[in-house]
Order: C-alpha cells, then sequence, then structure tokens
C-alpha cells in the first residue's frame, strides 16, 4: 500500500504545480491546500485510480476512499512566515492532520501481538481500515515551502516525499 501511495502523491504534486495563476506566494500556498481541502476533480479522480491499484476488495476500496478523503477535507494549515530572495520565497507552515501513521503503526503492533486474530491479510486490511477512519488523533507537522515565481505567477514547487507524506499524516515521525 505504501509503494502505491508515493504514486499518488507523485500524481497529486504534478498535476497541483502546473495549474493556477497565483498572484502571491501566500495565494500559491493557499491554492495548493485548497485543492485537498475541496477535493479537487483532479485530485479525487487519481485518488480514485490509485485506491483502484491497491488489490483491496470493493468494500476497501470505498473505506480507503473516506479516510482520504476525510484526510484532505480535515487539512488545516497556517503560514508561519515568508522570506523572500529574488524569484524565490520560503514559506513556513505549520500542517495540522489525522495521525494515519500511529493508526498504521498501532494496526501493526496489535497484528504482531495477535497474529491469530486474522485469517487472512483481508481481516486485516479491514482491521487496518478502520483505525485510519476512525483515528481522532492529529498530528501537526512544520513544513517548508518553497514558492518560485515564472511566467504564470506563483507556484509551490515540488515537494519531497517526506513533506508529502505529511500532508497525508504518514510520515514517520518518530525517526
Amino acid at each position: 500500500m505504501k509503494k502505491y501511495f508515493k504514486y499518488l502523491l507523485l500524481l497529486i504534486v504534478l498535476f497541483l504545480f502546473g495549474c493556477g495563476k497565483s498572484m502571491t506566494p501566500r495565494s500559491a500556498v493557499d491554492e495548493f491546500f485548497s485543492k485537498y481541502i475541496k477535493l479537487d476533480d483532479a485530485i479525487v479522480d487519481q485518488l480514485n485510480s490509485y485506491v483502484k491499484a491497491e488489490g483491496l476488495t470493493e468494500e476497501q476500496e470505498e473505506v480507503y476512499k473516506k479516510v482520504l478523503r476525510r484526510e484532505y477535507t480535515n487539512l488545516e494549515y497556517d503560514i508561519v512566515s515568508e522570506e523572500t530572495n529574488g524569484d524565490e520565497t520560503i514559506v513556513n507552515v505549520k500542517v495540522k492532520v489525522f495521525d494515519l501513521y500511529k493508526a498504521q503503526k498501532e494496526a501493526m503492533e496489535y497484528y504482531k501481538n495477535n497474529p491469530k486474530m486474522f485469517k487472512s491479510n483481508d481481516e486485516f486490511m479491514d482491521y487496518k481500515l478502520d483505525k485510519m477512519s476512525t483515528i481522532t488523533d492529529k498530528h501537526e507537522y512544520d513544513m517548508v515551502l518553497t514558492v518560485v515565481k515564472d511566467n504564470d505567477g506563483y507556484r509551490v514547487k515540488q515537494l519531497n516525499n517526506s513533506d508529502l507524506e505529511k500532508i497525508h499524516g504518514m510520515y514517520n515521525y518518530e525517526e
């Protein structure tokens, strides 16, 4: 699941960076996060393709889609500071999301301690998705976004995998 998640993130990021004509670095960051929060059609399409490729049952696919839509629509962010140097602006952001990393970790720990509770991988996946669906704990991450000015206005530069995992609540913050 994690391997395909990175591909989904890459597709979403490529879409996000190619769109829009933001007038300021701040508006570029707002536009970037609003595409997640508002469940932009392209993001939903990519999310659906990603989930379909996971090899889940139809019911699990629907649950997983709900998990990710819930994550996106409940994403909170706060622009802490901006520092412009020429055509590039460094924007410090605090992002607060459901702690899907914790939910997945707890599911794996439970599985390791109780392997006989699950008769199949599908049963474990149901359990894991349930943990992800019901988690209410949130985690806050610090992110540094680079916003660049080009002919079309301002845009957020492509994020690294760690920052993408932070947006999606799956970043391993214990390392």
